[in-house]
């Protein structure tokens, strides 16, 4: 955290002494790193023992029984709207830019591809971890797959704690990938 937070204020001073021209280098930066982690984690996740556990659990076990039930489709609608940041004022702000005959259409079904590439990626990264973490506690994937915030913040960082190697680099990855 204290790494982040030191960028953060290296990036505001390099704003503010050398201007808003800085912005595009650093946006290139901070738009590339967190994919290029995700790549990095999704690689690592899918070479660990009982990593099929996970990916079988995430892509190929849906629990179809909760699939017509309207509290489902409100997490859904609501995970959406959070993830392609609709009515956080970056997209329409991003439109202004936009020349007058810009193909809008193609424009946002690139970035819903991307969006959901991007999820798709990285729980697979995330789910292929806790695979090899219930192969190497012996329980069932079931009981170490947790809902909400803490599959993110408890289970993964556990489950890369146990990683062969080093287990604090992984974590650092992930870490630092959240905080962009």
């Amino acid at each position: 955290m204290v790494i982040s937070l030191g960028l953060a204020w290296l990036f505001t001073t390099l704003v503010l002494v050398k201007g808003v021209e800085v912005m595009g280098k650093i946006a290139w930066f901070t738009g590339t790193t967190p994919y290029i982690i995700i790549v990095i984690l999704f690689i690592r996740g899918i070479t660990l023992d009982g990593a099929k556990v996970g990916l079988d659990y995430y892509l190929l076990k849906p629990n179809l029984s909760v699939i017509w039930l309207a509290e489902t489709w409100r997490a859904a609608a609501t995970q959406v709207c959070y993830s392609l940041a609709i009515g956080m004022g970056g997209l329409i702000s991003l439109a202004s830019f936009n020349d007058f005959h810009q193909n809008c259409f193609k424009d946002a079904f690139l970035i819903t591809l991307a969006d959901a590439s991007t999820s798709v990626l990285g729980g697979t990264a995330v789910f292929s971890t806790l695979g090899f973490m219930s192969n190497q506690l012996n329980i069932s994937i079931d009981a170490v797959v947790q809902s909400g915030t803490g599959l993110a913040f408890i289970a993964y960082p556990e489950a890369m704690s146990r990683m062969p190697g080093w287990p604090w680099l992984w974590q650092f990855l992930f870490f630092l990938m959240a905080s962009y």
